[in-house]
């Protein structure tokens, strides 16, 4: 994570794991970040995390604040699994510090303890290399990021709901997971992710246009499967 936190080009810095996923902000809440930053840039930012779980094949969620904004010239992280934000003067510190923290507007879903017992326990990359961000061409995570490291203002994705989705045949029906793992595959996605991770992925990364040529694309492959087989 520090290696990656020194490619910033701006001091302060939003750390996300390749499992969560950023909800949308209203301007308002971008306003109300932008200033608390402003007014405490000494202070560490807490963002609402929304846990999916798995229990015994019931969706649940469950909820926490965590560290995750700050000044990369003020901070970094100690450790190797389950890192700790430590100030950069006492990194070599093993004693716990508590730092004045704020609760930002921010909020991320996070699906890491959905899947099976393996996937759940897994720490190291998959060999197919589709674990988390692993799976995503190196083309969509520049295209995706570029906005942000240029100073600009990131493009609007496709607004897809989950009822749409369904009305597609890419949850909760028969062979969804294949339509949507190949939807996945043409969208340069990782095929791993769940429907509401997609929904999420989509609605950063993919254009309403490229949306709609790839659901027409998938459509006259995929979808006439099921036609056959029937």
């Amino acid at each position: 994570k520090n290696t990656a936190i020194g490619y910033a080009t701006n001091e302060m810095v939003l750390v996300l794991d390749s499992d969560e996923y950023l909800q949308p902000l209203s301007d308002e809440e971008l306003s109300m970040l932008q200033k608390q930053m402003e007014t405490y840039p000494d202070w560490i930012g807490r963002t609402y995390r929304i846990n999916e779980l798995d229990h015994e094949g019931e969706l649940q969620e469950n909820y926490e604040w965590i560290n995750r904004i700050f000044s990369k010239e003020k901070y970094c992280y100690r450790g190797c699994i389950h890192e700790q934000l430590v100030r950069k003067a006492d990194a070599d510190d093993t004693s716990d510090e508590i730092f004045p923290t704020y609760q930002s507007p921010i909020r991320i879903r996070h699906d890491g303890y959905l899947g099976t017992p393996e996937q759940k326990r897994k720490k190291a990359p998959s060999k197919a290399g589709l674990l988390g961000v692993e799976g995503t061409d190196a083309e969509k995570l520049r295209e995706v990021l570029r906005p942000y490291s240029d100073g600009g203002e990131p493009t609007g994705g496709a607004r897809v709901t989950k009822a749409e989705l369904y009305a597609l045949g890419l949850c909760g029906g028969k062979n969804s997971a294949e339509k949507r793992k190949a939807l996945l595959r043409e969208l340069s996605l990782p095929q791993t992710l769940s429907a509401n991770a997609m929904l999420e992925a989509v609605s950063l990364t993919v254009s309403p246009e490229k949306w709609e040529e790839t659901i027409s694309k998938i459509s006259a492959k995929e979808w006439q499967k099921d036609e056959v087989s029937e």
